[in-house]
């Protein structure tokens, strides 16, 4: 039985105590969500303090701390520095490590994508610990524990697997094989819950207060607590395997506020002409705020399909909606729209079918 521990953790400023594991002699892979050069304060990012208990942990439990992200638009060192990480890593002599060079690997344990596309720089670590923020996403419906892992994948080849991959299904059955090619070298998740993001995730939603962090070896598991705690039913999540038996230790109160919204369901689209219809009156695509926009280019740059032009106009013939534009917009200027009534269904449904 899998085991998630829930942490109390009001503020930042509390002190997170970890329980030790053992980690002797083993260097250790600190992975962070730093998903763009953003400030802590937005809630898009692993906060510093919740790296800063990572290093410490890995000390106590006898590893060798490294810090180590491939940030999707640009350096990683220069997102690391814009959150506060890299001042972490050097207050306690932590190396940051860029996972930049790609390498092909065979995925024995995939089971559709059995070659993927990693960071090299894996092979030099014995262990990973997974520091995640739990957020929303357009795309996977959440973002913590297994899609931290996407961060693996080194720069720019994020979007081109977006490009390569059409369909929201098929992406996220590349995002379960990532993981289940280094689920036996994570070693454990240290979620931070603390200030989590609700809404327009994963970097355009509002900062909510969840007030937890979260402890497990499973990172399955511990995506499906937190679900359930933010009113998501997991069976519902793309990315996750359901588990009936889940021991929880601490209080799994919910949030019964936090706001989180339906994506289309592309199993339809098998349905012919009705899967058309359904596609053109309810499938959700990404709108340029002007009122927002700064056209600082950066949409431009992480779109793969060369579907935006420079004065930042979306072609939607183009558009495959990897929803990369409004992840990484600096000033949150590009909104998921998506049909309400979709969302009202979803409600609906799952008063009608309650989880587990």
């Amino acid at each position: 039985m899998s085991k998630v521990i829930l942490i109390p953790c009001a503020n930042y400023q509390n002190e997170i105590k970890i329980p030790a594991i053992d980690l002797s002699g083993q260097k250790v892979l600190i992975k962070p969500n730093i998903l763009a050069p953003f400030k802590a304060e937005r809630a898009a990012t692993t906060h510093p303090a919740v790296v800063e208990a990572a290093i410490l942990l890995v000390k106590a439990s006898g590893g060798q701390p490294f810090v180590g992200e491939s940030a999707g638009g640009g350096s990683s060192e220069y997102a690391a520095k814009a959150t506060g990480i890299l001042e972490v890593c050097k207050r306690h002599n932590v190396p940051f490590v860029d996972l930049k060079t790609p390498v092909e690997v065979e995925n024995l344990q995939g089971k559709r994508f059995k070659k993927i596309y990693l960071a090299k720089e894996l092979e030099q670590f014995d262990a990973i610990v997974n520091v995640p923020k739990w957020k929303t996403h357009g795309l996977t419906a959440i973002t913590g524990a297994v899609k931290n892992l996407f961060g693996c994948v080194p720069g720019l080849l994020k979007s081109q697997y977006h490009y390569k991959i059409k369909t929201r299904l098929e992406f996220c059955e590349l995002i379960m094989d990532i993981y289940r090619y280094l689920k036996d070298k994570t070693k454990l998740c240290i979620m931070d819950g603390v200030v989590a993001m609700a809404g327009e995730g994963p970097s355009a939603g509002e900062p909510y207060p969840l007030g937890l962090i979260g402890i497990s070896e499973d990172q399955m598991a511990i995506d499906q607590v937190f679900s359930e705690i933010c009113g998501i039913d997991p069976r519902t999540v793309p990315i996750l395997e359901y588990q009936k038996n889940i021991e929880v230790i601490g209080d799994k109160k919910k949030a019964s506020d936090f706001k989180h919204y339906a994506s289309f369901p592309e199993k339809v689209l098998h349905l012919g002409l009705l899967g058309w219809l359904m596609k053109l009156v309810f499938q959700e695509k990404p709108v340029i705020l002007k009122d927002k926009c700064t056209k600082c280019q950066t949409c431009v740059k992480v779109c793969a399909s060369k579907a935006i032009s420079k004065d930042i106009v979306i072609d939607y013939d183009k558009c495959i909606r990897c929803y990369c534009c409004a992840e990484f917009c600096p000033e949150k200027a590009v909104k998921i729209q998506r049909n309400p009534i979709l969302y009202l269904l979803n409600s609906l449904l799952q008063k009608l079918n309650p989880p587990i």
